[in-house]
């Protein structure tokens, strides 16, 4: 039954099998709303967001960004056909294990869904094309494209692989350019070729296509000025261009990251091995970003890395990672001092961390040219690409203040307290506070249920009220009904009831 209660709309809608409906709370004169949820009969998942993410707990920057950043497809024999079901949006993972004849071509084919739009992308780049272990030399000789006309576009390549310390050898990005693509509006297949010229066993892992294009960036309004902003960096490639401002420019970059304790490809040592996670560059210009970097040669990152770079000359405050599967939050500024120096400063979890000047002549950033700002990689270095979560990202065209910062950080802090998973059976009765104090009015999407769930969507302000109950859900349908039942002049909250109607 739907009601009308005190300025909050109320529908209510609940399964006979123990799985909600839907709840929509409309907040009119009240300053806000907490549900608590509890279950006595059924199983399933509790799947809560409070931070408007569409995708919590996953990670989605990964090399070969299929089903979670740990998996792999299982192993082919070729010729082989990828199936398009198991990739995400341009990105795939797939390994061919084969033991060969001596001179015997082998095609790997790739065929995206027609829902892929190649019409706005601006190119498309092959990254870290082969990951071997064996013992076989072979030849990749060339890529081939076929548009939906039958037209084929092809490029010779021409990489060799001669060695096993090169196993995990990362190929430097090839890029096709639009005009010389067929046609962009439809591509049905791309495929790789190669020939092998020994016998040995060997194992060929494509890790990446990459679409490169801004089409997917959506701007919002920030909480101080414009933003580019969102809770699930789909395009992954996170290439924007970018036109620095000359002498007093100034920008900022905020986000949320998780660094898991794993270990992978993209992470090498030495002088190139650093991972992006948001970085400008303008190729053989300066470059600087937040970086991470493995330095005891392990392929697991475990360093921290504020980067100012010219050619060979890095600028760098850095610090081993202790806070590993645990969010940090950073604030990364630039501003232009004059045409040769750029002031960078870094916040970590709402405090200034580290400040520098990058000085050298010609800096990219100061003298107007237009960059690239990188989220998740390194473009610079050929795509070395951050294993991780990027969540909150937020760039404003100008300097934030420590004030401003240390807002970013508190109100971040309350998002992620509110997000998460858990489960939920007749012997297990958990609840959870969905609460929260803030400005804003936030669409929330809650899944409750086991494999019939449905979702929960609630909208409202951010500021504590208080209960004088909680109500709980048994099997079968309810009605419920949302009162404000005084006000507290001590904490000067609200005091809200709900309870069955």
């Amino acid at each position: 039954r739907d009601k009308n209660l005190n300025g909050f709309y109320v529908a209510s809608n609940f399964g006979s099998d123990n799985n909600l409906g839907e709840i929509f709370v409309s907040p009119v004169n009240l300053s806000g709303l907490v549900l608590y949820l509890t279950f006595d009969e059924g199983s399933g998942n509790i799947v809560y967001d409070y931070s408007g993410n569409s995708r919590v707990g996953y990670s989605y920057f990964s090399k070969g960004d299929i089903i979670n950043s740990c998996e792999s497809l299982d192993y082919w024999d070729g010729p082989i056909a990828l199936d398009s079901s198991k990739k995400v949006d341009g990105n795939f993972s797939i390994i061919v294990k084969k033991k060969p004849a001596i001179g015997e071509w082998i095609n790997i084919s790739f065929n995206p869904p027609g829902t892929w739009n190649w019409s706005t992308k601006s190119g498309i780049s092959f990254y870290n094309i082969v990951n071997i272990s064996g013992g076989s030399n072979f030849n990749i000789k060339r890529v081939c494209i076929n548009d939906s006309s039958g037209n084929w576009g092809c490029w010779n390549i021409g990489f060799y692989y001669t060695s096993w310390s090169q196993r995990y050898h990362s190929f430097s990005s090839y890029s096709l350019s639009s005009p010389t693509l067929p046609d962009l509006s439809r591509i049905d297949s791309i495929i790789f070729t190669f020939n092998a010229s020994t016998t040995d066993d060997f194992e060929m892992r494509i890790d990446r296509i990459e679409v490169i294009g801004p089409e997917d960036v959506r701007w919002s309004r920030g909480v101080w000025g414009n933003a580019i902003q969102t809770d699930e960096y789909d395009y992954v490639s996170g290439v924007l261009s970018h036109k620095w401002g000359g002498v007093g420019y100034e920008v900022s970059f905020s986000s949320w990251i998780n660094v898991g304790r794993s270990c992978y490809q993209s992470i090498t040592t030495g002088t190139f091995g650093y991972a992006g996670i948001a970085t400008f560059d303008d190729h053989w210009r300066p470059w600087q970003g937040i970086e991470y970097i493995d330095t005891d040669g392990d392929n697991c990152a475990d360093r921290f890395y504020l980067m100012g770079y010219y050619y060979n000359n890095p600028l760098t405050a850095s610090q081993y990672l202790t806070n590993f599967d645990s969010w940090i939050h950073y604030v990364l500024i630039f501003k232009v001092l004059d045409l040769n120096i750029v002031n960078l400063k870094m916040y970590k979890d709402g405090k200034l961390f580290f400040t520098t000047n990058i000085t050298s002549s010609g800096i990219g950033l100061a003298n107007g040219t237009t960059t690239q700002f990188n989220i998740g990689r390194n473009n610079a270095w050929r795509g070395q690409y951050f294993n991780g979560t990027i969540d909150e990202v937020m760039i404003f065209n100008r300097s934030l203040t420590d004030d401003e910062i240390k807002f970013l950080y508190q109100e971040g802090l309350k998002k992620l307290k509110n997000s998460g998973m858990i489960q939920f059976n007749s012997q297990i009765k958990p609840y959870i506070a969905i609460s929260n104090p803030s400005g804003k009015i936030y669409v929330e999407n809650l899944r409750v249920g086991n494999q019939n769930s449905k979702e929960i969507k609630l909208i409202k302000p951010f500021y504590d009220l208080e209960f004088d109950s909680n109500f709980r859900f048994s099997k079968g349908n309810h009605q419920i009904k949302i009162e404000n039942i005084g006000f507290n002049s001590t904490s000067k909250r609200p005091i809200i009831r709900i309870s069955e109607s």
